[in-house]
């Protein structure tokens, strides 16, 4: 399996970049070992991912507990951050990716897999805190794992690249989430915790197959964040891309995680959604979010990371509305595909926006400081859509009810949060400048996904009528000097 999906993702990466890049073998072979390795700790992932609160609501926990739970587990890995960049200091990127997987992926995920075999007294209480412990320990290399990636990856192919690189790795996921729904239909979910640990083991050799290059040295001024109210203003300014960026995703990803934790309750608790159909639902929005993620890699790839990013955020605000009129399995269905596709750009452009906008040899820092406050907006938002249930359930408003009021909570703080939307600012990378948001807007959400009409659509613009006019111009001027020069 490793064999087939190394030479897959080596097709994609040798044609579609690394050819006209002129990578080296050393970090060709890398780009190829991150595709692999990713394809296993995706398919372990999904089953973290997809099954961690339907597991926790089989032992009993509340709404109020299941805010606590993902609470935890994002403050787990917002306090990890700053840590994973301190041991950047003294220890390889490779070196820190490596214990995280072994400890976290592997040693401390044994006493949940108990957890699941065995009837113990307190299991919610177990399952809050070995969460929390084994999501700190995986946290630890994010920051190192986006220096290494950045520093490998140039940054012309990293739309290109990391498009494809999520969709193998998605592909992997969602065949473990279908896989998983069957087996904890039939068996439980203590088979699909001892196949998680299996796939972390496999992925751990393929990663240190890996080269890692020496940190850039360039001077950049550092990055610091006041927790001083007085201070906000200053560092604002001095760091402004960095800081409204933060900013702004901290808002959002309170908003998100406002509602988000309780998508899975409504379908199994409310709507009777069984496991198998739950991960059939999970798949469609899964598949969206995959298939999708080669083009948004385009769109960035032509735009620019933060014209995407503005077009596929204002998008995302709708998801926790619609999720409010959902009543069955298709209209979930429906709901979790659209989720999926705004996602994909908004994840992935994100990523890209943030390596775009951060110097290498600080690259460990910087984002230890973005996850560190953009991860303390999802635990704030974890635990206030954990109150939030608690609050309204049982109750109506106008024409909603219980989880309902909190997915409409969280569609009113995303439209606050989109207000800051426009002061993201552009970065020095060479992509279609001028372009205006609107074109984007269209080329992203309008003509892409409609290919059929795409040459009818495409010169109504504005920007390629002015291209075409420019090109008309410098034909006459051409022609003008030709006849100069004859007569």
């Amino acid at each position: 399996m490793v064999k087939a999906m190394d030479s897959s993702s080596r097709k994609i990466l040798v044609s579609g970049s690394s050819r006209k890049e002129g990578l080296d073998d050393k970090v060709k072979k890398s780009l190829h070992c991150s595709t692999a390795e990713g394809t296993f700790n995706a398919a372990a992932s999904s089953i973290f991912d997809t099954y961690l609160i339907p597991f926790a609501m089989a032992l009993g926990a509340t709404s109020g507990e299941i805010g606590i739970l993902t609470a935890v587990q994002n403050l787990a890995n917002t306090l990890s951050q700053i840590p994973g960049a301190i041991l950047g200091d003294y220890y390889s990127r490779k070196a820190i990716w490596m214990l995280s997987q072994v400890v976290g992926r592997i040693i401390f995920w044994i006493p949940i897999l108990l957890l699941a075999v065995f009837n113990v007294q307190g299991a919610i209480i177990a399952l809050i805190i070995f969460v929390g412990i084994q999501t700190f320990i995986i946290g630890l290399r994010a920051p190192a794992w986006a220096s290494l990636m950045g520093d490998l990856v140039p940054a012309s192919i990293r739309g290109r690249y990391f498009g494809n690189r999520n969709m193998i790795t998605g592909l992997a996921g969602i065949a473990m989430t279908l896989g998983a729904g069957v087996i904890v239909s039939i068996y439980g979910f203590s088979e699909i915790f001892f196949i998680y640990i299996i796939l972390g083991i496999i992925a751990a050799p393929i990663f240190m197959k890996m080269y890692e290059p020496p940190a850039k040295k360039t001077f950049h001024y550092k990055f610091r964040i006041s927790i001083h109210p007085s201070q906000w203003s200053k560092t604002i300014a001095t760091n402004k891309s960095l800081s409204i960026f933060t900013i702004y995703l901290f808002i959002m990803n309170f908003a998100i995680l406002v509602a988000s934790p309780f998508y899975t309750v409504y379908m199994l608790k409310d709507l009777h959604i069984g496991y198998f159909i739950f991960s059939v639902i999970t798949i469609l929005g899964a598949l969206a979010h995959i298939v999708t993620f080669k083009y948004w890699g385009k769109i960035t790839d032509r735009y620019g990371s933060r014209k995407t990013f503005i077009v596929a955020s204002a998008f995302g605000i709708f998801v926790p509305l619609l999720w409010a009129f959902v009543s069955d399995p298709i209209t979930a269905s429906l709901v979790i595909i659209y989720d999926g596709v705004i996602f994909s750009g908004i994840n992935q452009v994100a990523f890209n926006y943030l390596l775009d906008i951060t110097p290498s040899d600080r690259r460990s820092q910087y984002v230890a400081n973005h996850n560190f406050f953009v991860g303390m907006g999802v635990v704030f938002g974890a635990l206030s859509g954990g109150i939030l249930a608690t609050m309204f359930d049982g109750q109506t408003f106008l024409v909603f009810a219980g989880l309902q009021i909190v997915f409409l909570a969280s569609f009113v703080i995303r439209i606050f949060a989109v207000a800051l939307l426009p002061k993201i600012s552009e970065i020095d990378v060479k992509h279609m400048k001028g372009t205006p948001i609107r074109d984007v807007f269209w080329q992203a959400m309008a003509v892409g996904p409609l290919k059929g009409i795409n040459n009818t659509l495409h010169y109504t613009f504005k920007q390629p009528y002015e291209l075409e006019k420019g090109f008309k111009n410098n034909v006459k001027k051409i022609q003008y000097k030709i006849k100069m020069k004859t007569s």
